[in-house]
């Protein structure tokens, strides 16, 4: 999947968060840290520093969703991760999120903490983003 496919399906399916730019999306899968996993149907994009993984984002099409398309993103995601030697995975979700939540605490995900008021949303709000990790190995 291309940064500008990248950048369009996150617009589609964006709520009241920034959609990022396709720059940002070249900037990151450029990055030889970077992890992309990714389909026709949507991607997972994050990176490995040392043996650490952080999943920035897992975006599937509108019309794909509730069909574990997610769950297998996030699959194909860890598996690369493991492949180049992360032994744990972390990531931030939207308190609000209650889809990603449950696939993440589904997929072995515990919270460890709590940003808040760390997502900027359209409307001059914020909102607190809970950090999970899961151990790998």
């Amino acid at each position: 999947m291309t940064p500008d496919q990248m950048r369009e399906l996150h617009l589609t399916t964006r709520d009241n968060t920034r959609v990022w730019t396709a720059q940002e999306y070249c900037t990151v899968i450029n990055d030889p840290f970077a992890i992309l996993f990714s389909g026709e149907k949507g991607f997972a994009l994050g990176r490995l520093v040392l043996d650490e993984a952080e999943l920035l984002m897992i975006i599937v099409r509108n019309d794909q969703q509730s069909r574990g398309f997610g769950r297998y993103y996030l699959y194909g995601f860890e598996v690369e991760c493991r492949k180049r030697g992360a032994k744990t995975c972390f990531l931030e979700v939207a308190a609000n999120n209650n889809a990603a939540k449950s696939l993440y605490n589904s997929s072995g995900y515990k919270q460890t903490g709590i940003r808040k008021l760390y997502y900027h949303l359209d409307n001059n709000q914020r909102l607190d983003a809970l950090i999970l990790k899961k151990v790998l190995f």
